[in-house]
């Protein structure tokens, strides 16, 4: 029989590290990235950006466009009906992509605009602004934006990580190079971490900086043969959260930055010994199972980079 300490990633979310201060911090200092999430990662890669001079209007209320992923050039469309009616608003007040845009489109009536298809209309009146942020932000002139609300604003932000993960684009290779836990205020930690002058100071012109926020679940899992069964662990919020932490950092062995679990296996560790060994459990599984491009992880020691099931042997 195996008694098993089992615990996932339930939910994530993902931020460049200037939104952690100034006039970010209101729009992503939330009840997640406070209080929810207790597990953290700080991850590398190679700066992603649009290419400059690429960005074409189409049909079908969309761009085409190039990206840079990684030194590696990829043509990729983005859909802009699609982009808008994930809003709440709009999934709320239309059916579908195509129903909103065309209702939106329908005001851009004037001659000799009247005279083509809606999303030819939007093709010849939206346009490129400007791309910011080392290639990362690209601005467009959006003709459904502008319809869309009363003082008839046209400039759409489209950030390159975002659209990467909705629109499953190529994604960047991503080295967790960092893996911590917070049990209060983890946005407030992530701030004032002292390790990010550290690893600022070695990240190279072209690599980008990106922190995980993650909330956990776990629970207890019995093999019997060919029966499981699943139960609450009983165990606190903390002994949850370190423990997870610990079996994440063996497994990833972001050795850098991270000091402790890297070399020692858990099973030595003072808090598995107590909590779990000495209660008869035998391993530890930890579930990272996360949705989107964006969060394709691995690391140097694990070049694997998606889907992760993570198994110590404890017993």
């Amino acid at each position: 029989m195996s008694k098993i300490f089992h615990s996932y990633i339930k939910k994530y979310q993902f931020l460049t590290p200037e939104r952690l201060y100034d006039e970010f911090v209101e729009h992503f200092e939330t009840e997640f990235t406070k209080n929810d999430s207790t597990i953290y990662f700080i991850a590398k890669c190679k700066k992603p950006s649009w290419v400059q001079g690429s960005i074409k209007f189409i049909r079908g209320y969309k761009f085409s466009a190039k990206i840079d992923i990684d030194g590696v050039i990829h043509d990729v469309e983005i859909d802009m009906a699609d982009f808008w009616h994930e809003m709440p608003f709009m999934k709320e007040n239309f059916p579908d992509k195509i129903s909103m845009a065309r209702y939106f489109m329908a005001r851009s009536n004037s001659l000799p605009w009247r005279l083509l298809p809606k999303d030819l209309r939007y093709k010849f009146l939206s346009s490129v602004e400007a791309i910011k942020g080392d290639g990362k932000q690209l601005i467009i002139n959006c003709e459904i934006m502008k319809n869309s609300n009363k003082d008839a604003r046209s400039l759409t932000d489209i950030f390159l990580y975002q659209a990467i993960n909705h629109f499953n684009l190529p994604e960047p290779k991503l080295d967790i190079i960092y893996i911590g836990s917070s049990l209060k205020s983890t946005f407030s930690r992530l701030q004032k971490h002292e390790k990010w002058g550290w690893i600022q100071s070695q990240k190279g012109p072209n690599e980008d900086i990106l922190v995980y926020f993650s909330e956990i679940e776990g629970d207890e899992i019995t093999v019997n043969g060919p029966r499981a069964s699943k139960k609450d662990h009983g165990l606190s919020r903390k002994d949850e959260t370190l423990i997870t932490e610990m079996a994440l950092i063996n497994y990833f062995k972001p050795k850098k930055y991270n000091d402790k679990h890297v070399k020692r296996d858990i099973k030595y560790s003072e808090r598995v010994r107590d909590k779990l060994i000495n209660r008869g459990y035998n391993q530890v599984c930890v579930e990272m199972l996360l949705e989107g491009n964006i969060a394709k992880l691995g690391s140097k020691h694990v070049p694997m980079y998606g889907e992760h099931t993570i198994y110590h042997d404890i017993a």
